[in-house]
Formats: C-alpha cells, structure tokens, sequence
C-alpha cells in the first residue's frame, strides 16, 4: 500500500497531471508487483514563491514521497526509483536531474487502517495474532498465486472475483482477520474462509471454507 506524495510548482494543465500520476502508479505495479487497484496519490501544488529550488532546475522539478510497508529490500527500492525517473523521462519529458525521491518506512505500528493500529501482538482490530503476523503483513504485496490456484479458490469459495490475489490480500490485511503460522504456512482465518500461504514463497497455496 504505497502513499505517493507529489509535489510541484503549480500551472501543469489536467492531462499533465494525470499522466503523471498514472505513470508513478505504473512505475510501482512493475518495480514492487503492487496491484493496479492499490492507487493511494495526491499531487500538492505550490506557486513559485512557496517552492524553493536549488539553481539549475526546471519549472518540471518534483519532489516524489513514497511511504511504504516496512521490509522492501535496497534491491527493490532502486528499481523502485529507478523505473520512475526512466518513465517519467520516457512519457512527460522530465529530466532525471529534475526528479527527487524519497522513500519512508514507518513501522506497522505507525500504520492505522480503518480506525485500528497495525502492528504489535494485537494485530489488525485486535484479533489475537501468532507467528509474528507482522512479517506476513510487511510482505503482503509479495503474495501471488499460479493459474491453477486462482481456479481452485474460486471453486473451493464460489468466487466471482476476476483478480483472486488481490481478493486474497484484502482479506489478510483485515482488521478482522487472525493470522497464525504453523510450519512451513500462515494461515488467515477471515468470514467463515482460511486461506493458506506459503511463509517462504508467499504463495497462496489454497483456500477454503472453514470446517
């Protein structure tokens, strides 16, 4: 769940801006595996006298913040700036000299989501956690599944959904739900349903209805 936090020197027309903020949004789907739904972004616009520059920039110079989930390794946080100063090179014309990034991550406990504090041994509106739930939800965009999952949980489910993993990853990242590890698998308990993920590979192995 990336927050994307842009800001610039006002006067850019509407397509402008929405090229802009599309080209971040894809930039991050291909350099973090993020899902195209998860679009949280706002664009602060500043006239000139409130957005000092150093001398040698354009009018075109950003300030990009990103504020993401705790656990990206520095591997992913170069492709992360990497992809979006070349695209937005490609796509707007904006020179990589004009382009500024910085990356926060805040704890989960520094996170709250839908009224509930994330993070800590109560985890996700209050529901008992085990197995260091954290570490799943610090990874929470690493999960994936094949073809033949997808088809298995919405058979095992009744699913109607067209994107099951991004389905699945809303489900984990409820407040309702009561994640576990046991072995080599977490376990999430939500709505009568269990879904079971690998702990190594993130992997959605299945899942199913509670019995």
């Amino acid at each position: 769940m990336p927050l994307v936090k842009i800001e610039t020197v006002k006067g850019k027309s509407s397509e402008y801006k929405k090229s802009l903020l599309d080209t971040i949004h894809s930039a991050l789907v291909k350099s973090l595996g993020i899902e195209d739904w998860d679009r949280f972004q706002r664009i602060i616009e500043y006239d000139k006298d409130n957005f000092e520059i150093p001398e040698g920039k354009t009018d075109d110079f950003i300030i990009i913040e990103l504020t993401l989930f705790p656990g990206r390794s520095k591997t992913q946080k170069k492709a992360v700036i990497e992809t979006i100063s070349f695209d937005l090179n490609a796509k707007l014309g904006i020179a990589s000299t004009d382009i500024f990034i910085v990356i926060n991550e805040p704890p989960l406990e520094n996170w709250g989501m839908a009224g509930k504090q994330l993070g800590g041994e109560k985890q996700l509106g209050g529901v008992e956690q085990s197995g260091n739930a954290e570490e799943l939800l610090n990874n929470i965009e690493e999960i994936h599944t094949t073809e033949l999952g997808m088809e298995r949980i919405r058979k095992n489910l009744n699913l109607s959904e067209t994107d099951v993993i991004a389905w699945c990853k809303k489900q984990i990242a409820s407040k309702d739900a009561k994640i576990s590890k046991q072995g080599k698998n977490w376990y999430i308990e939500i709505d009568g349903s269990v879904i079971t993920v690998n702990a190594k590979s993130y992997t959605i192995i299945t899942a199913h209805k509670k019995r």
